[in-house]
């Protein structure tokens, strides 16, 4: 069902109407009136829902202007083609367009039955990290309450002596500025927090022992951990948790009850949706809920469309330049400091022929005529998009219950739908949008995310560069050693511990069977020497598979884990009798499922006492790239992480 709010002021559109107008309602309304049914005290009450509903539809009528209807049928065709297509088991979708609000849902929020609603509660990932910059804004415009707040500021000052990158420069030349635009030197790292039951400033702690790949402002980088980081840094100078910070400053303000960080309530955990993965034999499997808190800042908030709708609406009427409201946190100041650029993106990230720039918490792009201001979210399992359109007052916003890079495009294909429905303007120029590097970009805010192009970069890499060993590419050299040696926990300061097994093809020999069996067929390696190495739990569940290529060097084939054997709620069928608005039977199993993250590779390296000593993987693609410059094997090692065997 479709759900529409407008918010319309009668006595405001009554003096703003042509006197033509005004004179053919007034004639309306009297003839109106002998039938009326309103008598008695609510007479008054209904005069005035009278008179709004005849001007609304004099004006429209006068003007040739249409209703506020921008999920009309043509829209409903395409979104129930992109959920077949993109294979998405339900989407929430809410426009706003000035003051008015429509809002519409499609599918189910919880497989086989469960219909969603404009109020479901979805993952809404980093679109997180707006709200967090408009804190720190906030802050920064408050000189008289945190009088050393400042966009400048370095984090190593107001974060001391927690905060402190591996470099002693970026250490002390990194500025709140840098981390929420992303431009700090820091690469994602994303496999290296939430581990050990880590809190916010221990993962702050660790980010220490991170290698860097840039300085301070001369790349643009994107990454998790600094939104966590500036998180922490709100959580010190205001002395509350991250999330009442948020409540009280922006979401009780606006209205936004149903946003949290977690769905604590009887109410929020029956609103809450699952996220689902698409396996390709047809099924789907629910995912986990994840407690995101280690990095709260950059994508902890569960919240609904209509939530997010006033979100929107708050940040639209700020970007006006007679705006005056006091009962709207987001000033016109504010919103300028947060949607100004910071960095431009790399090359290969251009919307409609135009370079995108990042503000703080904000992507800045073309489409077709009109500038953009967007941002992408995503976690396993749920992917939300916000876009909005300052010059035509038009906030979008979508949140869906899947998970792939495929599904990635529906919150972009949906919104253009709206624009293009609105307003006449070249619909090929916008249509470009579609495969431009827009996308890219917010396939960037999916976490785990950006090593899934390890491998092409690698691939790149071996045209120009020398073999890892001594031996030509025809040769491959016996491991040195016993293959027993090479098993046992290996560790790193911030990428945690590592189990290296042997990935086994008999269940009575392995307690998980289904992981070594599921990385097994996978596997395309023809070598026979084969180790497993799994991370000590953390926020993304993931394993690695190695399989022997020469000497002591080893392909990894990484894979992020979804789902859960033991999990009997993710396909419970409901109770009551409720339809969807889309007709579709979706077939769901409560099982695991693992996604190929990316391939690299992995050296094990050898003690002067003749111990397999080390274990360095590529693990993140920035590291990656900078070692293509050297043309030699310690130049590839370069870009690894290194893991010292302690057990």
């Amino acid at each position: 069902m479709r759900e529409l709010a407008a918010t319309l002021d009668p006595a405001r559109r009554w003096n703003q109407a042509p006197i033509s107008v005004r004179l053919i309602s007034l004639f309306v309304l009297t003839l109106s009136s002998t039938r009326s049914d309103c008598t008695g005290r609510h007479s008054k009450m209904c005069t005035t829902l009278t008179l709004t509903a005849l001007l609304t539809t004099t004006v429209h009528a006068v003007l040739g202007q249409t209703p506020f209807d921008p999920l009309n049928g043509a829209f409903d065709k395409k979104a129930e083609e992109l959920l077949d297509v993109l294979h998405i088991p339900g989407i929430s979708i809410a426009v706003v367009q000035g003051d008015k609000i429509a809002s519409k849902v499609y599918g189910f929020k919880q497989l086989p039955d469960v219909p969603a609603t404009a109020d479901t509660l979805y993952y809404t990932g980093s679109t997180t990290k707006a709200f967090v910059a408009a804190a720190a804004g906030m802050m920064v415009q408050n000189e008289t309450q945190f009088p050393d707040l400042r966009w400048s500021a370095s984090m190593s000052e107001l974060l001391a002596p927690d905060f402190a990158l591996s470099k002693e420069y970026e250490s002390s030349h990194t500025t709140l500025e840098d981390a929420l635009s992303h431009r700090s030197g820091l690469p994602r790292h994303d496999y290296a927090y939430g581990w050990g039951n880590a809190s916010v400033i221990e993962n702050v702690r660790r980010m220490r022992y991170l290698p860097m790949t840039a300085e301070p402002r001369t790349r643009w980088q994107y990454c998790n951990l600094m939104y966590g980081t500036a998180g922490a840094m709100i959580e010190k100078h205001t002395g509350h948790s991250l999330e009442d910070v948020l409540r009280t400053w922006i979401w009780e303000p606006l209205g936004m009850r149903s946003t949290a960080f977690a769905a604590c309530s009887d109410t929020a955990k029956k609103n809450l949706a699952r996220g689902y993965f698409w396996h390709g034999d047809a099924y789907y499997i629910p995912g986990k809920y994840y407690n995101i808190i280690p990095v709260a800042g950059a994508g902890a908030i569960i919240s609904s469309v209509n939530d997010y709708a006033l979100w929107i609406k708050a940040l639209l009427n700020a970007a006006g330049p007679s705006f005056v409201n006091k009962t709207n946190p987001i000033t016109t100041s504010l919103f300028a400091d947060v949607t100004t650029p910071r960095i431009v993106l790399p090359s290969e990230y251009r919307s409609s022929g135009a370079p995108i720039t990042y503000a703080l918490g904000w992507l800045l792009a073309r489409a077709g005529p009109y500038n953009v201001i967007t941002h992408g979210g995503g976690v396993p399992g749920f992917l939300t998009d916000v876009f909005l359109v300052p010059e035509l007052r038009l906030g979008f916003v979508s949140v869906c219950n899947s998970w792939s890079e495929e599904a990635a495009v529906a919150g972009t294909k949906l919104f253009l739908e709206v624009l293009t429905g609105l307003e006449k303007v070249d619909v090929e120029s916008l249509e470009s949008l579609e495969s431009d590097g827009l996308l890219e970009a917010k396939k960037e805010m999916m976490v785990p995310g950006a090593t899934r192009d390890i491998e092409r970069a690698n691939v790149a890499a071996q045209q120009d560069t020398e073999p890892l060993s001594k031996a030509t590419k025809a040769e491959s050299r016996p491991l040195p050693g016993n293959i027993h040696d090479y098993v046992g926990l290996y560790s790193h300061p911030a990428y945690g511990v590592l189990n290296i097994s042997f990935l086994l093809d008999k269940k009575e020999a392995a307690p998980d069977f289904t992981l070594h069996q599921t990385l097994l067929a996978s596997s395309t390696a023809s070598s026979k020497i084969m180790l497993l190495a799994e991370p000590s739990p953390r926020l993304w569940s993931n394993a690695f598979a190695l399989s022997h290529d020469t000497f002591s060097t080893f392909y990894v084939q990484a894979v992020n884990l979804h789902g859960d054997d033991d999990d009997v709620e993710g396909c419970k069928r409901s109770t009551h009798n409720a339809k969807a608005s889309v007709s579709r039977v979706l077939e769901c199993r409560n099982e695991m499922a693992l996604v190929v993250a990316f391939i690299s590779k992995a050296i094990f390296e050898y003690g002067l006492d003749g111990e397999v000593e080390w274990l360095g993987a590529e693990m993140e693609l920035e590291m990656v790239r900078d070692a293509q410059e050297s043309l030699n094997r310690e130049g590839r090692k370069k870009g690894m992480i290194w893991f010292e065997k302690v057990r």
